[in-house]
């Protein structure tokens, strides 16, 4: 093979390797955006921080 061709090949596998780190990297910044709103499970959950909390104080 001329240098020109292995050249070429290397660059085509470098390329591929790029097109799935750059597919998960915009599906894993769509998946972790936040919603606007909060859903039920978010307020009990900040509940429950709050109320352990709480408990934490009033143990000091």
């Amino acid at each position: 093979m001329s240098r020109t061709v292995e050249a070429t090949i290397v660059k085509w596998n470098r390329g591929v390797g790029t097109l799935p780190l750059a597919a998960a990297a915009v599906l894993a910044s769509l998946l972790l955006t936040a919603c606007p709103e909060k859903g039920p499970a978010e307020k009990a959950g900040e509940k429950i921080d709050e109320a352990a909390e709480e408990v934490g104080d009033a143990l000091k």
